[in-house]
C-alpha cells in the first residue's frame, strides 16, 4: 500500500511530500525532497518494528545539513 502526506515545509514555503510504502513487513517513508529515505521500519528479532535509518523529523534538518542522511546515491555514486 502506498499513502502520501505532507511531511513539512521548506524555508521558502514549498511543501515536502512523504510517501509511505508498506507491505506489512517493511514500511519505508520516502520524501520527494531529493528522494530521501526518511525512515525505514523493519521488525527486530522480537517482532517489534524499529526505524533503522538516520533521518530528521523536520525539513530544516535536511535543508541546513545538506540533506545527505537517507539520500539515494545515483549511478555515479
Amino acid at each position: 500500500m502506498i499513502t502520501q502526506k505532507v511531511f513539512d515545509k521548506l524555508s521558502n514555503g514549498s511543501e515536502i511530500t512523504e510517501f509511505i510504502l508498506d507491505n506489512g513487513v517493511i514500511e519505508a517513508h520516502i520524501l520527494n525532497y531529493g528522494c530521501i529515505i526518511q525512515s525505514l521500519f523493519v521488525a527486530d528479532k522480537e517482532g517489534v518494528k524499529r526505524d533503522v535509518v538516520l533521518g530528521y523529523d523536520k525539513a530544516i534538518g535536511y535543508e541546513t545539513n545538506g540533506g545527505y542522511l537517507g539520500a539515494f546515491i545515483g549511478r555515479v555514486g
